[in-house]
């Protein structure tokens, strides 16, 4: 998965901006592979670390060509009681000017933001043969974040790596990197019983890609540090599962655009679906970084919320 970048260079009609916030995995110095859950009896699933790195691994609509990216989950069966809140890790990659790639990325004010609409999906998870792909909608929820850009470039305690790419310094960690991971929370106080398994996504516009492309006539597309939706990305980092599992330790879920490459090389980019993308190794160790919460009791059996054909 570090060599991932590579589907968007593959891809054909991309930005060149695309080529280059693809490399946001490649360049992550972040990791929770290793990392504990958090102790909460709540939580029913989570692929988020108690301690979270300054950034994690991650990958971007803009950067990759997906309409949304999303992953499978279960629950401990028996676990019960109603979805109610989701966090989401994200990781911003934007300046307020200039870039991280061109070694000029100032943030200033500090503590600068950018607004984006952000999507959560839940879906029921549809065995169409052998094949899992996206079944009924049970929840979602659309919310607009206020983001922070990614800090300055720190030349002195992080000169650029090997690549020329500008990193700044975290003092909490005291290590550089070149973005920022950003937890936001959807709560959605929902009346959805707990299935067992469902397919989380999620999804917001960039310049070129997401459900719907907001395109280049708008006034950041030409400032000094582009668009910051273009260099905002899902967190993909982690095993999957600290708390709970994934439904494929190789792959996750994403509705893709025509031009997206995956790891199957099969994925129907014109059904608007969150389909199964997976292959040996492929995705292993770099699951979105989701967390489940979920209010209520126990209950007494295990029940798929499926559909079958």
């Amino acid at each position: 998965m570090q060599m991932e970048w590579l589907r968007v260079i593959s891809a054909g009609s991309v930005s060149t901006a695309a080529v280059t916030t693809a490399l946001a995995l490649l360049f992550s110095t972040g990791t929770v592979a290793n990392a504990k859950p958090k102790a909460d009896p709540k939580i029913v699933y989570s692929n988020i670390p108690d301690k979270l790195p300054g950034n994690v691994a991650s990958e971007g609509p803009e950067a990759y060509a997906f309409r949304a990216l999303g992953d499978g989950v279960m629950f401990a069966p028996g676990e019960g009681g109603t979805i109610d809140k989701v966090s989401v890790v994200l990781s911003s990659w934007g300046c307020v000017n200039g870039h991280w790639y061109s070694g000029d990325c100032v943030t200033q004010p500090d503590n600068a933001k950018f607004s984006v609409a952000i999507t959560l999906n839940i879906y029921s998870v549809y065995n169409m043969g052998s094949t899992l792909t996206q079944g009924s909608l049970l929840a979602t929820q659309t919310q607009t974040f206020d983001i922070p850009y990614r800090p300055s470039s720190d030349a002195n305690k992080c000169p650029s790596d090997g690549n020329g790419f500008s990193r700044w310094y975290s003092n909490k960690d005291q290590a550089c990197y070149h973005g920022l991971a950003v937890p936001i929370t959807f709560n959605l106080n929902s009346n959805v019983a707990l299935p067992d398994r469902v397919i989380i996504g999620v999804a917001f516009n960039s310049s070129h890609y997401g459900p719907v492309p907001i395109g280049q006539d708008v006034p950041c597309y030409s400032s000094s540090g582009g668009c910051p939706y273009d260099s905002l990305n899902i967190g993909t980092d982690g095993p999957g599962g600290l708390v709970g599992s994934v439904i494929d330790s190789n792959g996750v879920f994403v509705n893709p655009w025509p031009q997206y490459v995956a790891c199957t090389g099969t994925l129907n980019g014109a059904s608007n679906l969150m389909q199964l993308d997976t292959a040996p190794g492929c995705w292993a160790g770099f699951h979105p970084l989701f967390e489940v919460v979920a209010k209520g009791g126990k209950k007494t059996k295990g029940k798929h919320d499926d559909l079958t054909d």
